[in-house]
């Protein structure tokens, strides 16, 4: 694994919001394009609920925490996510591939009509992650 540790907590591109999986994923405005050009809009509409079966409140952070920061060429920084929801017996995933830029190269999102608790939604989205990254051809990758 390759990390780039940065001491802040906010994001690069805009300095206005916490740099948090929510963020990445559903509030940041690259996120929503992304979203919107693949035609699963209605990814959009789970997205409250996403939020809300994941918020946990701000806690400060340290100074010794990691961030998220783009790759260093020529790698390939891949996030995922993934969310339990128990009353539909289901969970989902998101998977964003950065580039050096922090451009988006590839996004996925899904929902697996699976029971699954927190720690093997994790692991499912890991897996989902790495396929997701083989099968379109991103081999130098940095989860």
């Amino acid at each position: 694994m390759h990390r780039h540790i940065v001491n802040e907590n906010i994001c690069e591109a805009y300095g206005l919001e916490v740099e948090d999986s929510g963020h990445l994923f559903w509030r940041y405005v690259k996120a929503q394009e992304v979203w919107v050009a693949s035609g699963l809009v209605g990814v959009l509409r789970s997205s409250q609920e996403y939020q809300f079966a994941n918020y946990i409140p701000t806690q400060p952070r340290s100074d010794s925490e990691v961030y998220w920061s783009p790759p260093k060429p020529p790698w390939f920084k891949v996030n995922v996510e993934g969310a339990v929801f128990s009353s539909l017996k289901s969970v989902g995933v998101g998977i964003v591939i950065w580039d050096h830029c922090g451009q988006v190269a590839a996004a996925m999102s899904r929902s697996l009509d699976v029971p699954l608790g927190p720690l093997e939604t994790q692991a499912k989205a890991m897996e989902e992650a790495i396929l997701f990254a083989k099968d379109t051809g991103f081999h130098d990758v940095i989860f």
